[in-house]
């Protein structure tokens, strides 16, 4: 099962959370390291963690039939295919099989209100396939 955790946050908490991931050996799936000044802006990050597995991508052309009825790949595979017909260029994450984590930064909104931020690993299967996340 997925695992999500959110996180009320300033900037200071947002450090601490990067520092986190950092120990875990987590960089960015760009390849860029999770370094530098971080604003509390609510950008998403996705993040790869190398030593535990590469990062895999579906196939240009997705087949939902070959991944089961209703259950949590065959809707993976639907979103993916929307996202590819979506954004033709950009390659959708096979998230089941990529050892990956998504970012959400906590933001401060309207100079008025701090907006939670928010750390998921999103594969369906990770006490199985990844029980270093876990």
């Amino acid at each position: 099962m997925s695992k999500s955790h959110t996180w009320f946050g300033t900037q200071n908490d947002a450090e601490l959370i990067f520092t986190w991931l950092r120990d875990a050996g987590a960089q960015q799936v760009n390849g860029e390291p999770l370094e530098g000044e971080w604003v509390a802006d609510g950008r998403e990050l996705a993040i790869h963690f190398p030593s535990i597995g590469p990062v895999e991508f579906w196939p240009e052309k997705i087949c939902v039939p070959e991944c089961g009825d209703n259950s949590p790949r065959a809707k993976r595979a639907i979103l993916a295919a929307i996202h590819q017909r979506e954004n033709p260029c950009q390659p959708q994450i096979d998230v089941d099989r990529s050892a990956v984590a998504g970012l959400k930064l906590p933001e401060f909104r309207d100079s008025r209100y701090w907006v939670a931020g928010h750390v998921w690993f999103p594969t369906s299967r990770m006490q199985d396939v990844f029980p270093e996340l876990v």
